[in-house]
């Protein structure tokens, strides 16, 4: 009888053990108590490095042509404000009639280039997403392959207090 007593105490005092360093985890950091590693972000392979150094060569592309087109446009907001202003004085009629044609024949130069290379964004940003998603399976298999299910835990309490009962018998 005494001996069951003990193997009650001795399981008791074993938990209590274990307990008091959980509940001291959980009022430090409860959110990450028992939480897996966060995943580290994989570097880009030379493939991404190449097509994000292509996608930034089109964008430049794009903001030249806007540019260029913004400053047109500027030209012609300025023309207009004066001739607003102070009347057709200087010819500015004349000025904003040719400015508006040349605004016209920039964005007609323009917009192959802009829609070009606008479609080879699309298709740059589509093989990237394609690049990484497969980067990520590829890293998720291995990750799954390496760990094991114990890795790094501590037995809990109640294995523990059992396999200190077992040990009794």
């Amino acid at each position: 009888m005494t001996r069951n007593y003990k193997k009650l105490a001795m399981a008791a005092t074993m938990l209590l053990s274990f307990v008091v360093p959980a509940a001291a985890q959980s009022e430090i950091s409860p959110d990450h108590f028992d939480e897996p590693a966060a995943p580290v972000a994989a570097k880009a392979t030379p493939a991404q490095q190449e097509i994000q150094v292509q996608i930034a060569e089109q964008l430049s592309v794009l903001d030249r042509c806007q540019a260029q087109i913004k400053t047109k446009t500027d030209e012609m907001k300025s023309t207009m404000q004066s001739l607003s202003v102070s009347g057709n004085e200087a010819g500015e009629a004349e000025a904003l009639m040719a400015q508006e044609r040349q605004l016209q024949t920039l964005n007609a130069s323009m917009a192959p280039q802009i829609a070009m290379a606008q479609a080879k964004l699309a298709t740059l940003r589509g093989e990237m997403e394609t690049m990484t998603a497969k980067a990520e399976t590829k890293h998720v298999r291995q990750g799954a392959s390496v760990r094991t299910v114990s890795e790094g835990r501590k037995p809990s309490p109640a294995t523990v207090m059992q396999a200190s009962l077992n040990l009794g018998r």
